[in-house]
């Protein structure tokens, strides 16, 4: 499921975020430039395993869907056919494996790898039901406007498929949709949304995607807002505050909107104080000249 920036309790988010600060997280503009895959594989066949981590640590939001290319590009090889499919598939699955490693080696933990393997360990019969859980996904969010309910059990069908496979990417996608379709329907299915968010946030934080765990992060305070819990909801958008704030050369449409949700936020908590020194703060930075990517990659 392949889609990122879906348009992904206090203590979760400030661990979400801490997360996210050991990373020094360059521009999306810059990750083009940095995540490519001819400079990356022939460093991996040079050996420079170091190199390929600093680049990851450096571009996180990029390493998973960098990753990801070579196991859909695999699974595109076999859904192709022709007689040398099954063994160039292979050979594509395991370069994903060995980035996947890679990545784990630079971030910590296991994620990675149990993603990669997962995806490449797949029986034709799961690789079919992979492909469902993504048509699913997508018929869900486009029922969402004109038949919420009919959208929320194509999402939960997807997110259990999802599960069932080990897709980890597939299930934060899932998370997300089921949350910001229960947050547009409102009154009882407040509740799930909520839940679907902080899984979405979870899961989005876990595999590196940045931008959509604050996606998610600011999805979650909508919710929170909805539910008359206007403080929780201030935390929430501080930590995704936080996040875009402090990146550089961060999309400036992403900075300008969870800013304007967090004056709204704070402006309705009569915090008037907050409020007029953060809108200072934006004004500032939007007028500031965009700062140029190029030659930032060494």
């Amino acid at each position: 499921m392949r889609i990122t920036s879906i348009v992904r309790p206090l203590l979760v988010a400030v661990t979400l975020t801490a997360s996210f600060a050991s990373s020094s997280i360059a521009s999306p503009a810059a990750a083009a430039d940095a995540i490519d895959k001819l400079r990356l594989q022939t460093m991996l066949i040079e050996g420079d395993v170091g190199m390929i981590a600093a680049v990851f640590r450096r571009h996180p939001g990029q390493t998973l869907p960098f990753i990801d290319s070579y196991l859909e590009g695999g699974l595109a090889m076999i859904e192709k056919g022709g007689d040398s499919a099954p063994s160039s598939a292979l050979q594509s699955f395991r370069m994903g494996i060995k980035f996947a490693k890679i990545a784990d080696d630079a971030f910590g933990g296991t994620t990675f790898s149990e993603y990669a393997n997962a995806f490449a360990s797949f029986s034709p019969s799961e690789q079919k039901s992979f492909r469902e859980g993504q048509r699913l996904f997508r018929a869900g969010m486009k029922a969402a406007k004109d038949d919420p309910a009919a959208a929320i059990v194509s999402l939960k069908e997807s997110l259990s498929l999802a599960r069932s496979l080990g897709d980890l990417w597939g299930q934060a996608m899932a998370e997300q949709g089921i949350a910001e379709v229960g947050r547009t329907m409102g009154g009882e299915q407040l509740s799930m949304a909520y839940s679907a968010s902080m899984s979405a946030a979870k899961l989005n934080q876990q595999l590196r995607l940045v931008d959509d765990w604050v996606e998610s992060m600011r999805l979650k305070a909508s919710i929170e807002t909805a539910r008359d819990q206007g403080l929780q909801a201030i935390g929430s958008l501080y930590q995704a505050w936080e996040q875009v704030s402090s990146r550089r050369d961060a999309d400036p449409q992403l900075v300008q909107a969870v800013g304007t949700q967090l004056v709204a936020a704070l402006d309705a908590a009569k915090q008037t104080e907050d409020a007029a020194r953060l809108r200072k703060e934006i004004a500032e930075r939007s007028s500031e000249p965009a700062k140029s990517t190029s030659g930032s990659v060494k």
